[in-house]
């Protein structure tokens, strides 16, 4: 979110959750998440959600978590975001 004390989303036209989706789902990351839109107020508000396995180990989990933080690192910083990490 674009401020965390006031919970303000960011503005839609930055895609933000499409951002971080097309990239997670790129070569050599090849990691599946869903992403939506408008959750704040019908329009504003990005989120992503994970859906693993159930059969899923420690070790899927933490590529997942490896790989969605780095994901979403480059999307920022590409934005000019990175502080808001």
């Amino acid at each position: 979110m674009k401020d965390k004390t006031t919970k303000e989303p960011f503005e839609p036209q930055l895609g933000i959750a499409n951002k971080i989706q097309e990239l997670a789902i790129s070569s050599p990351f090849n990691l599946a998440i869903y992403l939506g839109t408008g959750t704040a107020d019908g329009q504003r508000g990005d989120h992503i959600m994970l859906a693993p396995s159930y059969y899923t180990t420690k070790e899927d989990v933490d590529h997942i978590v490896n790989v969605l933080s780095l994901v979403v690192h480059i999307v920022f910083n590409k934005i000019g975001l990175e502080n808001k990490i």
